[in-house]
């Protein structure tokens, strides 16, 4: 939900030291980075899940095409408000194209 998103703060950090870029992400007094390496990330960014706030979800999904549909699967029926969706897209070939957030609204 947008609410618990309003403290939380996501940078891509680059860092010569590393050969993959760093996603940071900081909600209240909790934070965690994961680097962006293809062959771990999902491992990365499933350890971030205790760092969600309640009713958050987290997925990743690998495709081949240019577009993909995103599907969310919830306990039970989305609670009217607003909610913080952020997307990233990555190239193996180029690295991180992209990164975005967007709210949406459940009526």
């Amino acid at each position: 939900p947008r609410k618990e998103y309003d403290n939380a703060t996501m940078r891509l950090v680059a860092n010569e030291s590393k050969a993959w870029p760093v996603v940071a992400l900081s909600i209240g007094t909790r934070s965690t980075e994961i680097e962006i390496n293809p062959a771990t990330a999902q491992d990365q960014l499933m350890s971030m899940i205790s760092l969600l706030p309640d009713n958050s979800a987290i997925s990743m999904q690998e495709a081949t095409l240019s577009a993909v549909d995103l599907i969310f699967l919830t306990d039970g029926s989305w609670v009217k408000g607003e909610y913080v969706i952020v997307c990233a897209i990555y190239s193996p070939e180029v690295g991180l194209q992209g990164l975005k957030q967007k709210i949406v609204e459940v009526i």
